[in-house]
């Protein structure tokens, strides 16, 4: 399933500048070698070849907007001044302008409502994208593997793990923009770790925590220093915290010399759900 048009109600975001300048600049941009059409939702004509599997529409008034929900379309809602008063149920993500609307951002919109992953970012050698279900079963062959859960907690049963994805897919992606998430050899597509972050209570307040595993036959060799560093990149571009934390175990000598590595700075000795760890914490400065 891919995007291949945007549909828009010209007089529904009348004077809206960033969108209208995002139309004029991006209409037939080639995303994934397909053309992106803007088209006017009144001149749409679903006789053209158009599936409402493939479009995004935008528009700021709830009758517009049903007109999606009636055709099971990608919708964003814009929380126009000119049409106060707008209700917006059943569509995922509402805005209140577009300066920080982009290309990205809309195929995400997109994604969500089709239930489609989201690609969180990319490294020299990985992809770090969101789980879906049917990557389940290499998650539960990554945590037989040697040595992974000697720090981290086991997976659950296979009914409960998948269960808990489900909702985790559901309540975390959804209405946050971080979590766990998976990490792919791009090469071969293989599934080589997990990470992400959380959001934990610390002494001082509410941080973000980075956590993540590496597969032993890809450790020692950058991966993780790769994924971390990248991850830390989006933290700073994309979520609104000064810093990020890591917890670390005691006696886990190798995430604490890659903590060392990233530039975090041991804040003190701590407790975890009754666990000693090493409390670590580096600004997020790129």
């Amino acid at each position: 399933m891919e995007w291949k048009v945007l549909l828009y109600v010209p007089e529904e975001i009348e004077n809206e500048e960033f969108l209208c300048a995002w139309i004029h600049r991006h209409a037939q941009l080639v995303l994934g070698g397909d053309g992106i059409q803007a088209v006017a939702l009144q001149g749409w004509n679903q006789s053209e070849g158009i599936s409402p599997d493939n479009c995004l529409l935008i528009a700021a008034t709830d009758e517009t907007l049903s007109v999606a929900q009636q055709l099971h379309m990608a919708a964003l809602a814009y929380a126009n001044p000119k049409y106060p008063n707008q209700k917006f149920q059943g569509v995922d993500m509402i805005v209140e302008g577009f300066e920080e609307v982009d290309t990205r951002f809309m195929l995400r919109v997109f994604w969500r409502y089709h239930h489609i992953p989201w690609i969180i970012t990319e490294t020299p050698r990985c992809l770090i994208r969101e789980l879906e279900l049917a990557d389940v079963k290499q998650l539960f062959e990554l945590y037989e593997k040697p040595g992974i859960t000697e720090f981290v907690e086991p997976l659950f049963p296979w009914k409960e793990e998948l269960e808990y994805e489900k909702a985790y897919i559901e309540n975390i992606y959804r209405y946050q923009e971080f979590g766990t998430w998976l990490v792919f050899h791009k090469e071969t597509g293989q599934l080589i770790g997990r990470a992400g972050f959380e959001q934990r209570e610390l002494e001082d307040g509410a941080g973000l925590e980075m956590g993540y595993i590496i597969a032993p036959e890809y450790q020692n060799q950058g991966y993780a220093t790769e994924v971390c560093q990248a991850l830390m990149q989006y933290a700073w571009e994309n979520l609104e915290y000064e810093d990020v934390n890591c917890l670390i175990q005691k006696g886990n000598t190798a995430s604490i010399h890659l903590a060392e590595k990233l530039g975090f700075t041991f804040q003190k000795e701590t407790e975890i759900t009754g666990e000693p760890m090493e409390w670590y914490r580096k600004a997020l400065r790129f």
